[in-house]
């Protein structure tokens, strides 16, 4: 599963400086205070909420602090590729000897980015590979190393793809192309044999019961066949299992007060395989008191 990298739920780096209203408010009236005594000025009112001087010591604190979160936001783009976008996010493409696909989406990019980093070597490791193949054609949306031995002088290394149209299934031209793409002599190491396949799909259907509140608005319950399809084309990726408790959390909205799925049993997936929804039968069951 070749999101293993992805760091959501860490806090963002705080590459200059942390953000403190209160203290950026107490530098800058320490600075004014000191400055009007260093010119013999009196003024002995700076805990007065209300004083003109303490109240423009606050907006120029305003100002630093808005300062300094765009400096953060800058050099994390500078640095760190999850936290570029668009044109920063080209640059750090271009020194990894990357383009952007056309129509490839921001996330897209930023995985290809970060696997040719971690696929820098040569010697057969897998995000070497998996490098290769992302970048093969952006109708790659996940691959899976194996390895096995031909005969005693070669080695086949075989690539399972996750297309990113048609379910997930990856057609016969996309499987031509990554193999040609990994298989080329100019790149693959020596006494390898490199194949591209199909990743194996465990499609599944879902018949799901919903119990709503009265207050619950059938036009939004209806919408939730369609919500559940897209947050799993999202979400679907090789190596990911698919429970009853994912099901649940996209189907659990406002106005749903309990998920029940019928005869559900955990897609737990192998390296190599993906969950792909089969027909989904979700109904009300009926409204509670």
């Amino acid at each position: 599963m070749s999101r293993s990298f992805l760091t959501e739920g860490l806090p963002a780096p705080l590459l200059t400086e942390p953000l403190s209203f209160a203290s950026a408010k107490a530098l800058r009236l320490e600075d004014i205070v000191s400055a009007l005594r260093t010119a013999d000025v009196p003024y002995d009112v700076e805990m007065l909420e209300s004083d003109p001087i303490v109240i423009a010591a606050g907006r120029a604190a305003w100002g630093d602090l808005h300062f300094t979160a765009l400096a953060n936001a800058k050099a994390r783009a500078a640095v760190l590729v999850r936290y570029a976008f668009g044109a920063d996010l080209d640059l750090h493409a271009e020194d990894e000897g990357l383009t952007r696909f056309p129509g490839e989406q921001d996330e897209a990019l930023q995985e290809r980015i970060i696997i040719a980093r971690k696929g820098i070597s040569v010697a057969g490791p897998d995000d070497y590979f998996i490098k290769l193949a992302r970048n093969a054609d952006a109708r790659v949306r996940d691959v899976a190393v194996s390895a096995s031995t031909e005969d005693p002088t070669t080695r086949v290394v075989t690539l399972a793809i996750l297309s990113s149209e048609n379910g997930g299934i990856a057609s016969p031209e996309l499987l031509a192309k990554v193999t040609a793409a990994t298989d080329d002599p100019k790149v693959r190491p020596r006494s390898v044999r490199v194949q591209a396949v199909a990743a194996a799909l465990r499609v599944t259907p879902v018949t799901a019961r919903l119990w709503l509140y009265p207050t619950a608005i059938d036009a939004q319950i209806a919408t939730l066949p369609a919500r559940l399809a897209e947050a799993f084309a999202a979400e679907q990726r090789l190596g990911f299992d698919l429970t009853d408790s994912w099901i649940a959390s996209k189907l659990q909205v406002a106005g749903v007060q309990k998920v029940t799925l019928v005869g559900w049993t955990d897609v737990i997936t192998a390296f190599n395989e993906a969950p792909a929804l089969g027909a989904l039968d979700i109904q009300p069951a009926g409204r509670v008191p």
